[in-house]
This record gives structure tokens, sequence and C-alpha cells, in this order.
């Protein structure tokens, strides 16, 4: 074994990118979202270095372990069939700068730090370093279970290349905090990929990881002192097999590009809507490779969501890319989206937050989906969001179901829903923005669905789907709307609503069949007259999923006269807020114990 010591009058020389003394830099500052700065050392940041205060280890010609026993600054350069180990005081700081080289470890870390201050890795431009390891035996049998792997803080750096193809090892870990300020990182065949166990910070750099278990991730669980995980920018495409990214506590992603795979994809877990049920196939217990997935109550089960927080997760912008088997998007807190682009196929939620979901602005594409948006409170002031789900489109549920309430105060939201479109066990309110709902066909969900009310003061609304368990907003919302119950229309038509003037107000298409049509917005008035047709053509369609310019022909449906601040025309729909109820609520029992709610008739489990 070689034992590196520095020599008489050599330091360790820092990397001081501020001068004189140590500095912090303040990450992009959030807006609300902010959790806590990032603290970066002035070691932290890259510098060339000389052959002035450095030791040089050629480890083409060594063998076995090769070991740093003092602080200071080390060049290595050259292939070795072994393990690099630092062991230094606890006070004192090693840096590697890492000069192309390659090493292949026995079952053990190719590069291991048991002890010191702090490690850091440089990676100077153009280098091209790699770990591997050959190994026999499982994970559990190795004490210090990763490629590289550190007791203490570790810090990597550089624009260079590290390669690790880490043969079901961890590919990086450190028991304490881990940040990374730049840098080309190649994980292969790994356990997990990163892992900072008290807090992981990046700064930039451009990863590639596939696992076996979780891309990126921070483990630390006994307080709320640590845990956090932050990304300040960089390029990340990850194959997980379970979590793409998580962290035990807060993550913030201030920007970034995201390409995530987690589990098997999306495409592994079959919706199956049915109404009242909640859960697609892995609710019910069995992802696609019949492993039981993970519920936030059981962490010893397999997780396979794209991005989660055990606390609160905010988004201040990046470029996203999300094909998950769970959820993609996940908050055990609060989660909170200040911006960006998602484009999102999701086999459960593609955005869950058991307490407050919220978006400020954004472009947010969800393609596939069991729910779209789920909180227990959710909140839309911004941003375009277009949602295709299986179940819900937008759900406000959890267990204190009083408090459930959706917010809605700016956006363009369009919702393609086979379930309900807005589900609020609770109440919903909107005053901006628009928001189109094409909602089931069936009669056992609605295109809005509410327990206590739904207050209507601005913005456009248009729900369009089936009659039997149609809900509009409630009477006492400021602005006047209407609901039209008619025969099913066919999907794929283009019908239109127009004044009694004549002027198209709005058109749509829906691309399932149709028996109501919710409408609020601004141009209604009371006392006046309007006209729903169907089979129109013409038009140009907006951002929100309705249409509007020249739009003619067609067959007449339904007039119907404003009388009251939300006017129904039509046979069918449930009794809420909006109208007048018969003092049972306007049902009856049926001799086979079936109720009927207008014309519709349901089985018992649906009261």
């Amino acid at each position: 074994m070689m034992n590196y010591k520095k020599g008489i009058g050599l330091s360790f020389a820092a990397i001081a990118l501020c001068l004189g003394r140590g500095c912090q830099r303040q990450a992009i500052e959030s807006k609300e979202s902010k959790q806590s700065e990032i603290r970066y050392d002035e070691e932290d940041w890259f510098s060339e270095t000389s052959d002035v205060n450095t030791t040089r280890i050629d480890l083409n010609t060594q063998n076995g372990t090769v070991a740093i026993q003092e602080g200071g600054t080390y060049i290595v350069e050259g292939s070795l069939s072994g393990t690099l180990l630092i062991d230094v005081a606890e006070d004192e700081t090693v840096r590697l700068v890492l000069n192309s080289i390659s090493i292949e470890s026995d079952n053990a870390p190719a590069i291991l730090c048991v002890n010191a201050q702090k490690l850091i890795v440089s990676m100077p431009a153009g280098s091209i370093n790699t770990l591997s390891v050959q190994r026999e035996g499982q994970k559990d049998d190795i004490q210090y279970p990763a490629l590289l792997y550190a007791q203490d803080d570790l810090t990597l750096n550089g624009t260079g290349t590290l390669s690790l193809n880490a043969q079901d090892l961890d590919a990086i870990c450190t028991k304490d905090t881990l940040k990374i300020m730049d840098g080309d990182y190649q994980v292969r065949d790994a356990q997990d990929g990163i892992i900072g166990r008290d807090d992981l910070y990046i700064h930039s750099g451009r990863f590639t990881l596939n696992t076996r278990g979780d891309g990126l991730k921070t483990t630390y669980d006994k307080d709320t002192s640590k845990g956090d995980l932050m990304i300040e920018n960089g390029n990340f495409t990850i194959n997980a097999k379970q979590d793409g990214i998580q962290s035990e506590h807060n993550l913030v992603i201030y920007d970034g590009t995201f390409e995530i795979k987690s589990g098997e994809g999306s495409a592994s877990v079959v919706h199956n809507a049915q109404p009242d049920m909640r859960g697609p196939q892995f609710m019910q217990g069995q992802g696609a490779s019949g492993d039981v997935l993970e519920t936030d109550a059981d962490s010893d089960t397999i997780s396979t969501k794209g991005i989660k927080a055990g606390n609160e997760f905010s988004i201040e912008q990046g470029n996203f890319i999300m094909d998950c088997e769970d959820d993609s998007f996940h908050a055990n807190g609060d989660l909170n989206i200040y911006g960006g682009k998602y484009q999102v196929q999701s086999g459960d939620d593609a955005f869950h937050s058991d307490q407050t979901l919220s978006v400020a602005d954004g472009t947010i594409e969800i393609l596939k989906s069991y729910e779209g948006l789920e909180g227990s409170q959710v909140i839309l002031s911004g941003g375009m969001i277009s949602v295709i789900a299986s179940d819900d489109g937008i759900n406000a549920a959890g267990e204190e179901e009083s408090s459930h309430r959706i917010e809605i105060h700016g956006g363009k939201i369009q919702v393609d829903a086979l379930g309900d479109g807005l589900d609020a066990n609770g109440s919903i309110v909107m005053d901006g923005g628009s928001v189109v709902i094409y909602g089931p066909q069936d009669g056992a969900n609605g295109a809005l669905d509410y327990d206590q009310e739904f207050t209507m003061n601005g913005g456009i609304l248009l729900a369009v789907g089936s009659a039997q368990m149609a809900q509009a907003p409630s009477s006492n919302s400021e602005q006047y709307g209407f609901m039209i119950h008619t025969e099913m229309q066919a999907q794929d038509t283009l019908a239109y609503i127009s004044d009694q003037t004549g002027d198209v107000l709005i058109g749509f298409c829906s691309p399932r069949a149709f028996s109501s049509v919710v409408l609020s917005m601004p141009q209604l008035k009371e006392g006046e007259s309007y006209t729903l047709y169907a089979g129109g053509q013409g038009g140009v369609i907006q951002t929100g999923g309705y249409y509007t310019g020249a739009i003619s022909g067609g067959e007449e449906i339904a007039t119907i006269t404003l009388n009251e601040q939300i006017t129904q025309s039509g046979t069918g729909g449930m009794p809420h807020q909006g109208f007048d109820a018969k003092p049972d609520g306007g049902r009856r029992e049926l001799p086979d114990g079936h109720f009927q709610q207008g014309e519709a008739d349901f089985p018992p489990e649906f009261e």
C-alpha cells in the first residue's frame, strides 16, 4: 500500500472565487417557494491547479490500496486496480484533481474517504475519468456500498466527465452533504445513483443515470433539519426503476432540463375508469411487475415516482419530460409550481400534494394520468394547463373533507376526463381565467362535482358531459351562467353557443358524446337568450380548448333565457346550490333499492 503525506512546506491550495475570506453564494432568488439558501464555500468552486503546493499521484505504478493520509491537493492520473483511500485528520480537506484516471476496485469503493473534514473531487475540462468495480456478493455485504463513497462532506466540481459502472452498488454516496457544482456524470448498472444523505445541492452539470433504485436522493429522516435536495440548473436524463429524484425533506428546483422515466413507465399501468373507485392497477397494491408499490405510510415498499418530496416541493422553472409508473410530481407537503414546461405521462397522478397544490405559471401538458392535479386544496392562478385523465382531471380530496377546495384565479385550463372534470370534496371558487371541461359520457360521473358550493365570480367556465350527474355553479355566484340538458349529441361534433343577436360566444368539440352543457362567462346577461347549436363549421380553436371566430350552420338544439343567476334548461342533473331542490333532495327511492335523481337511475352504492 502506498501512503501519501503532505511534504514539508506544502499546504492545501484553496480555490478562491471570493477573495480574502469564505463566501456564501446565494442561489437564484426564488419566490414564496424558497425553502432556504444554498451555501457554497470558496473551495467548492473549481479552479486550475499547478505543480505548486500539490502532490502528484501516478496510479500506473501502483496496485491495491493507495492511501492519502494528509490534507492537501493531489493531482491523480493513470490507472489502478484497487482503491484510492482518503484517511486524514477531521479538520483537514483533501482535493483530488482527476486527470483522466481509471480505477477498477475489487468489491469495494474505487474512491473511499473514511475520514476528513471535506473531500473535493475536481474534473478538469476534457478529462474522462472512469470508476468501476469487480465484485461478488450482495450490496449488504459491503461496508461502503458505493463506487465513490465519503463519510464526510463531498464536493464535485469541474466540467470533465466521471463515468461510473457500479455493478449494483450505489454510484456516488456521502453520509453528510453533497454539492455538485458542474461536470458530466454517466452512471450505469447502479442501485441508487447519487446520494447526499444529509443534503444534496446541485449547481449545474449533465447527468445520465440508469439505476435499479433511485436516481438522485437524500435520506436523512431523523428530524427536519436536514434531508433537503436543491437543484439550481443542469441537464438530467434519468431512467430509474424506482424514484427518479427523491428528497427526504424539502425539494426545490430552480431550473434545468429533466427527462425522467420511473419504474416501468406509464405504459405499464392500465387505467380502468370505474365510478367511485379509487385507483388504477397499482392503487390496488400491484405494479406492472407484480411488486407491491409504496404508499406514503409504508416507506419499505417500492416507490416508482418521478420526483417526490417528503415535505414541501417547489419548482421555479425548467423543462420536464416525465414518463412515470406512479405519480410524476409528488409532495407529502405543499407542491408549488411557479413556471416551467411540462410534458407528463403518469401511471397515477401527474401532480399530487397531500396538502396544497398551487400553479402560478407554466405550460403543463398532461398526456396520460389517472388523475391530473390532486391536492387537499388546489389553487390555480396562471399558466396553461391541459389534462387528460382516466379518472378525475382536477381533484381536491383527502382526510379532512370540509377543508377541500379548488380555487381558480387565472390561467387557461383544459380538462379531458373520463371521471369528474373538476371534483372537490368541499367547494370550488373561480374568479378568473378559463376552464374548459370535456367530461364523461357515462352517467356515474360529471364534468363538475362538488359537495358544498361552486361560487363562480369571473372568467370563462365551459363544462360538457353527461346530464345524469351534472352540476352547475351555485346560485350565490356573482357571474351569470346556465346549464342546458339535451338529447345525447355525437362526439367530435363542433357545437357552439350564440347570443340573441346571432353572435357566437364560444364553440367546442367534445371527444365524447354529451348531453349537458354548462356555461358561465362575463358576456352573459340576465333576461337575454342564448342558443346551443351542434354540427357547425368554422371557428378557430384557442389555447384553452374552446373555439372562437366565425362559426355557422348546424342544428339548433336548445334556447335558454337567463331569468336567475344560474338558469337550467331541460331535465336531469343533481340538485345543488345552483337550483331549488325538492324537500327530499330531489330524489326518490325505487322498489329495487335504487334511487332516482331526475331521469337518472343509480344503484345504492352511488348514494
